[in-house]
């Protein structure tokens, strides 16, 4: 789970790959399936328009917060996603995942900027 930056929104990721959107008075406001296996980790864009998850796949997806809607999937782990964040003040995520792989992703693009 994460809490968006302006503290109005809580965020939370499950093993069926489901998101959830809470209120701060933890009131469940949205549902919807991001991916068909265990979410690992999800984390708010600094202006908390965005989202970014990573999961079993081997995904990293961007959604819009508003809308639900998947924008991009980021693909090129060759194994689980583990952890997935966005830069605070960059355009920039990262992800790190089982293969031991952290990449560097232009989010509008979808393109890996550097893997280490």
């Amino acid at each position: 789970m994460i809490w968006s930056h302006d503290s109005k929104w809580m965020l939370t990721a499950d093993d069926s790959g489901c998101i959830k959107y809470w209120q701060s008075n933890m009131n469940n406001v949205k549902e919807f399936q991001a991916h068909e296996c265990p979410l690992r980790e999800a984390a708010f864009s600094p202006t908390d328009v965005k989202f970014v998850t990573g999961a079993d796949d081997k995904k990293v997806k961007i959604f819009d917060f508003k809308t639900c809607q998947e924008e991009r999937i980021l693909e090129g782990h060759r194994s689980e996603i583990r952890c997935v964040d966005w830069h605070p003040k960059m355009g920039l995520v990262v992800s790190g995942g089982k293969d031991k792989l952290v990449k560097l992703w232009e989010p509008r693009s979808g393109q890996v900027v550097h893997t280490m």
